[in-house]
């Protein structure tokens, strides 16, 4: 199934969190309708979003100084291109992927630990990456994630919904002062 994931509480929670984010390169992975990186484009000299499929996002903003990218997460960078990664990774858990918009495999951290692991080779060093999980993911898995890549999180915003609760994490890597 292909389809275009539409914001909700999980995108405005990400939204928000980008706000007070500058500099010279950023994207977003999994652009899905493009609210989230044509808000980045206000905040960054360059602006790139990618995402499996096209994606009504990139119907909406096509022309509008933000690259484009059909691709797996974001495979077609080179690394260390990004002062910011940002991502609303599918997290809910699943035995298979039917649904890739919400769909986050076995615990809900498989799709996402895909993504993480692109954002950690694009992002420059030094540099921030943001993604958006679920209370109903694998917080161990999670954690076992973090440890092994020594990354440092911090909860930037949380929203409790009435099944799950939505944060929002700040990553850097470990040697980030």
């Amino acid at each position: 199934m292909n389809r275009t994931y539409l914001s909700s509480d999980d995108s405005e929670l990400l939204r928000k969190a980008v706000e007070s984010f500058r500099g010279n390169s950023c994207m977003e992975m999994g652009i899905g309708y493009g609210s989230i990186v044509q808000g980045l484009k206000n905040q960054f000299q360059n602006v790139a979003g990618t995402d499996i499929t096209l994606t009504e996002g990139f119907r909406r903003l096509k022309g509008r100084g933000i690259d484009l990218l059909i691709t797996d997460r974001a495979s077609c960078f080179r690394g260390g291109s990004f002062d910011l990664v940002v991502m609303n990774p599918p997290y809910l858990p699943s035995e298979t992927i039917v649904d890739r918009t919400v769909d986050g495999g076995i615990g809900g951290f498989e799709v996402a630990k895909g993504f993480l692991q692109d954002a950690l080779r694009v992002v420059r060093p030094g540099g921030t990456m943001l993604v958006v999980l679920s209370s109903e993911s694998s917080k161990f898995a999670f954690e076992r994630f973090c440890i092994e890549y020594r990354l440092v999180t911090k909860q930037v915003l949380s929203k409790s919904l009435f099944f799950e609760t939505l944060t929002v994490f700040e990553i850097h890597s470990g040697d980030k002062v």
